[in-house]
This record gives structure tokens, C-alpha cells and sequence, in this order.
């Protein structure tokens, strides 16, 4: 019994031996992406984006600048006694152009405004505006 035993042991280590030795050579396949860490999509490398934004508070309008890359993200701060802005954009292409993830928020004098938004923007030239009907407004362009 112990000599069948022992057999078993030698033959298996014969069998699998270099095979275990080679295992921590072979290479191992990338982890998956993630959302946040997606490659850029086919056809090149991500592109870098200049985005103008402005506030519009009544009769006064805020102008920001903001550059990122068409997949990743930015943010303005700004604030004085009178007004404080705060805007987070993150971008990702889409067959359509560009879909631009918006959170921001404004506060001039008592009062204060927040809404979180997607634009769906063409690579070259877009521009839409985010906000209430005749109220605080983002208009956002991109360049």
C-alpha cells in the first residue's frame, strides 16, 4: 500500500511538476476595466477638450474655463461674498459626439441653485444651456 502511495506521489509530480513551474512565468491576462478606468475607444487616442461655462445670474454672466480629456473630468471652484460657483464635468464619447456629465451649483446673494445633467454634445462647436426657465443658467460650449 505504501509503495502504490508512494508511486502515485512520484508519477504525479513527474506529470505536473513542469507544469507548475512554468505556471509563474506564463503571463496573466489584464483585469477587466472598470467604467471609471475604460480605455479610450477605437480609433485613437482620447483627445483633449476646451470647454467654456458660464453662469448666468440675471443681468450678470460668470465665464469659466475648464479643459479635460473627452474621458475624464474637471472642476471649477469660485467664490466670493457675493456668489459661489461650483461645477463638475466628466465627459465620455458617444457614437453622437460627446456626452457631458454636469453637476454644478450657484448661489448669488440668498440664493441658491443645484441640478446635476447630461448634455449630449457634438465633438466640434456645441452648445447647450442647463438651469431654470428664466432663472440661474450653465450654458456650456465646447471649443
Amino acid at each position: 500500500m505504501h509503495t502504490t502511495l508512494l508511486s502515485v506521489a512520484i508519477a504525479s509530480t513527474l506529470c505536473c511538476g513542469p507544469a507548475l513551474a512554468d505556471s509563474s512565468t506564463s503571463p496573466r491576462p489584464p483585469p477587466a476595466a472598470s467604467p471609471a478606468t475604460a480605455p479610450a475607444p477605437p480609433g485613437g487616442p482620447s483627445q483633449m477638450l476646451r470647454l467654456t461655462l458660464a453662469v448666468k445670474a440675471g443681468a450678470e454672466t460668470r465665464t469659466h474655463e475648464l479643459a479635460l480629456s473627452d474621458i475624464g473630468c474637471g472642476s471649477i471652484s469660485d467664490k466670493t461674498a457675493a456668489y459661489e460657483d461650483q461645477i463638475r464635468v466628466c465627459s465620455r464619447p458617444v457614437p453622437g459626439g460627446l456626452l457631458l456629465d454636469t453637476d454644478w451649483a450657484t448661489r448669488a446673494g440668498p440664493g441658491e441653485y443645484r441640478t446635476r445633467a447630461e448634455l449630449l454634445l457634438p465633438r466640434s462647436g456645441g452648445a447647450g444651456e442647463l438651469g431654470r426657465t428664466g432663472g440661474l443658467r450653465l450654458g456650456v460650449t465646447l471649443r
